[in-house]
Order: structure tokens, then sequence, then C-alpha cells
């Protein structure tokens, strides 16, 4: 099939994970923008199938930086990740032989991919997103793992000369207070798919697939090629 997906934020939620996994064909690419891992029960595991499988591209996000900040220090500074969730991927890990290994694999990973699709389109990918200028620099590595401050850019502003560059992300959740503001302040900057779990804004070339899988039980896959998203969800 050659399908190529994005996909974010699966936060421990394990069933998510194995439906991705189990409707992608073996020629396929799922690029993972970050944070498997913490809040959800099964973040460990997510992390190490995420890392191992020939099919998928990890791009790391702000929980699995906040994750190898702990191990650099020996698990001693782990305030600010325990306090996100981190407790579980944490007793999980500890319990693992081959922890260190996989931990390495995630230190490798990037923080940025430009993924040029079928149609010429360049899909920016990163965990928190950014606003493309026109000198097309990327942001630094704290901004590509955190930054939300540019969901606010007035008037959701994309430079004419890149019509073809869109930036995919996670980390902001599509029903979250950022966006629910926007939506308020220009509804028609703002487009929320039938599920809310992908939104698109700066006329389109912005485009937030966290779906808030930890509380919403969903998760919102994006076929990179089309721009079209699938929701999946665990049925109660």
């Amino acid at each position: 099939m050659n399908k190529v997906y994005a996909v974010a934020d699966l936060h421990g939620m394990y069933n998510l994970w194995r439906q991705i996994i189990e409707s992608l064909d073996e020629t396929d690419t799922l690029y993972v923008l970050g944070d498997c891992g913490d809040r959800g029960p099964d973040g460990w595991k997510i992390i190490k199938e995420a890392l191992t499988d020939p099919r998928v591209v990890y791009i790391r996000g702000n929980h699995d930086e906040m994750l190898l900040d702990c191990w650099k220090t020996e698990w001693r500074d782990n305030y600010l990740w325990f306090s996100n969730g981190g407790y579980e991927t944490w007793d999980a890990l500890m319990m693992d032989e081959k922890h260190e290994i996989y931990l390495m694999q995630l230190a490798r990973t990037k923080l940025y991919h430009c993924y040029e699709n079928t149609e010429g389109k360049k899909i920016h990918l990163s965990h928190a997103g950014f606003t493309l200028h026109e000198n097309d620099e990327i942001p630094n590595s704290e901004d590509l793992l955190w930054d939300r401050d540019h969901c606010w850019d007035w008037c959701n502003w994309w430079p004419e000369e890149n019509p073809n560059d869109y930036v995919v992300h996670g980390h902001t959740p599509t029903r979250s207070s950022t966006f629910k503001n926007l939506l308020y302040g220009a509804p028609e900057q703002y487009e929320l798919n039938e599920s809310a779990t992908v939104i698109r804004y700066a006329h389109g070339h912005k485009i937030g697939i966290d779906a808030g899988a930890f509380s919403t039980n969903q998760v919102a896959i994006l076929d990179l090629d089309t721009l079209r998203d699938l929701t999946i969800e665990i049925a109660e």
C-alpha cells in the first residue's frame, strides 16, 4: 500500500496503539509525533514497540524528553515528569532489565522531520508544532517540544510564499482550552473534524492531531499524502 500516516500523544493507551499497528501494511510508514508514554497504564510498552517497529519513525515529544532528563540524572530529578503522569512509565521501565537499550534508542530520535508527500507538499512534522516563516527557519528544540504560543499567531497567519507547506503536530489537545478559546474568538479560522480529534487552522496549513487519547479513548490518524483523517476509538 505504501501509505504514510501520522499519530500523536497516545499516552499509554495500548488498545488504541494496537488498532493502529494492526491496520498497517508491511510497506506503510507511521510517524509517531511523541508522547507514547505517561498518564495511561501502558506507555512503556508502546514506546518499546514504536522504537522497534521498522514501519515507525519516532519523533520525540516533551514527555519523552522529561523521561530522558530523569534518566540522565539517575532518576533523581523526577518531580516535573512524575507530576505530569510519568510514574506509570517509570514503574514499568524499572521492571524491564533492558530499559537502558530502549532509552538509548529514544535519545537518538529526532525532534523534527519534513516529509514531501505524493502531491509535492512539504509536511513539517514535530511534537509541538510551529509557525513557518518566510525564511523557513525551524524553531529551537525547546519550542519543538513545548511551545503552544504559536497556536495564537494572529490571525493564523501563514506566509504566502509557502502555499505547499503544512505543519502537523500534537501536544495541544484539540479539546483543550487553548483551542476552545481560539475557536470562540475566530471560529472562521478553525475547523474541527466531526469527532473533534483533528483541528485545522492557519488557513488549513496547520493540523493538530492530539485527540487527548488518555481522557477521550480516541486517537486521530492523518494520511500525510491525502491529509485526510481517521478517528479510532475504544468501544465501551
